[in-house]
């Protein structure tokens, strides 16, 4: 049973929701290699919502199974990096995530907003008990 109390738990949970997400869009803005892609979504996201390589590796080969991405390889000296870019459907995929996430973060903010209301209102409520 995981741990719901922990506050790592949750965020990685959210990290693993919006890993896609953050690649497409990072991968929208310029074709990068994975190890570059995840210094990009740091960068992006204040290190919030940053995948490992370990988990990155697995979603980029879906996101390429699928359509998605497309990968070159690219040569540094001896070094042979796959460097990833959006295709068309990719380019699909993003908008749908765009307007999927532009849908649910009015009704996550409005749900955070209603709960702080609450939390305020017991609390003042507790004060006129006593």
């Amino acid at each position: 049973m995981p741990d719901l109390i922990s506050k790592e738990f949750w965020k990685h949970q959210i990290n693993l929701g919006l890993s896609r997400f953050f690649l497409l869009m990072v991968l929208r803005r310029s074709p990068h290699h994975a190890y570059a892609a995840v210094q990009q979504l740091r960068l992006m996201t204040s290190g919030c919502c940053t995948p490992t390589l370990a988990t990155v590796y697995p979603l980029l080969a879906e996101m390429e199974r699928g359509g998605y991405l497309e990968s070159q390889p690219h040569f540094t000296g001896a070094r042979r990096r796959l460097v990833y870019r959006l295709t068309p459907r990719g380019e699909q995929a993003y908008q749908a995530a765009v307007a999927a996430w532009a849908e649910v973060m009015p009704l996550v903010q409005r749900a955070l907003e209603g709960e702080q209301q609450m939390a305020a209102e017991v609390k003042q409520d507790a004060r006129f008990a006593r």
